[in-house]
């Protein structure tokens, strides 16, 4: 099988690059629990950014970011432009729901960016925010984890020290996320 992505983290690399271009001043990062956390964390340093998470449900069930990872409130996105970061993008519906809570918070832009997405799923962003990002868009998608070769499941134990990562300049946590 030919796989994009080694792992998340080697995907989150790539979509900084991608992202870097752009050239935001002063985004934020908000990447979905769980999966999203590992290329977030990648993205949010690359870009020197501020970075939050959000656990979001595709039935638009949403949660408050994790505030057991963080010992304050969650970021101030008012006025700012958010990027959305998930791992993959099948149907798409988990982003939307994710850009719901962000637009109701006050964000300025939104901008969903994920390595690898379904067509399907772009066009049924596309007129909810401001830009999709991705590295690859495929009409016979499969699912997210079809296209990287460790696709391991992210512990709670790990979202809190892939934020720690973020925030400092150290190595990744683990190498097959």
């Amino acid at each position: 099988m030919l796989f994009l992505f080694q792992n998340r983290f080697e995907a989150g690399r790539g979509l900084a690059e991608k992202l870097a271009s752009l050239q935001i001043e002063r985004p934020v990062i908000v990447a979905i629990a769980r999966g999203g956390v590992a290329v977030g964390s990648e993205v949010a340093r690359a870009l020197k950014a501020e970075f939050e998470i959000l656990v979001v449900h595709a039935s638009r069930e949403i949660r408050q970011p994790l505030h057991d990872y963080r010992p304050r409130t969650p970021l101030s996105i008012l006025g700012r432009t958010v990027i959305l970061v998930d791992d993959g993008l099948d149907t798409g519906s988990t982003a939307l729901a994710g850009v719901h809570t962000l637009r109701q918070r006050g964000a300025k832009k939104i901008i969903v960016a994920a390595p690898i997405c379904s067509r399907k799923a772009v066009q049924a962003i596309q007129a909810e925010v401001d830009e999709v990002i991705y590295l690859e868009s495929l009409e016979a998608f499969g699912s997210v984890e079809a296209w990287y070769e460790h696709f391991n499941p992210i512990t709670d134990e790990e979202v809190a020290r892939l934020l720690n990562y973020a925030a400092r300049a150290t190595s990744p946590p683990t190498k097959t996320l």
